[in-house]
């Protein structure tokens, strides 16, 4: 296993961090996702009963003790319930981009990793390429098969 971090070269480390970098990410997400994860129908339900029978306080207090986005949703707009409906939509449509915002967190850094990744990746293959063509002989053809083969065993690893 030295061996190869060895002949894969400094790259290895770039990559291994951004590897680490990726599984942080992806593992927040996870359970971001898990933690927020509820019946959306259910609540809704809930919550339209609630509305509907003049408990508007007690249907704000219900979305507002809920992690989910759409329970922080509900919230804004049951905070403004005695706005007409346009301004409500707007209110909405505010909160609902703040929310966007929150799940997207950290998806730019994977997308980031997801790009330069593989040009990582290249220009190891470069580098060992380069290796390969800059021992002497390589390019009158008399280069010994066991150099040649060594290099490009190295851009193959990259």
């Amino acid at each position: 296993m030295n061996e190869l971090i060895i002949k894969i070269g400094p790259l290895f480390w770039v990559l291994s961090v951004l590897a680490v970098y990726a599984l942080a990410v992806v593992a927040e997400r996870i359970l971001y996702f898990h933690r927020i994860q509820i019946n959306t129908g259910d609540f809704l339900r809930g919550i339209s009963k609630l509305v509907n029978a003049g408990k508007t306080d007690e249907a704000r207090h219900e979305a507002s003790i809920l992690p989910e986005p759409a329970a922080r949703v509900v919230s804004s707009v049951l905070a403004h319930a005695g706005l007409r409906r346009e301004e409500l939509r707007t209110v909405a449509e505010d909160s609902v981009q703040m929310e966007v915002f929150q799940i997207e967190r950290n998806i730019r850094g994977l997308l980031v990793v997801a790009t330069v990744s593989p040009l990582i990746g290249v220009l190891g293959t470069i580098q060992g390429l380069v290796g390969f063509y800059s021992q002497p002989g390589v390019l009158e053809g008399k280069a010994p098969t066991l150099a040649m083969s060594d290099a490009v065993y190295q851009a193959l690893l990259s």
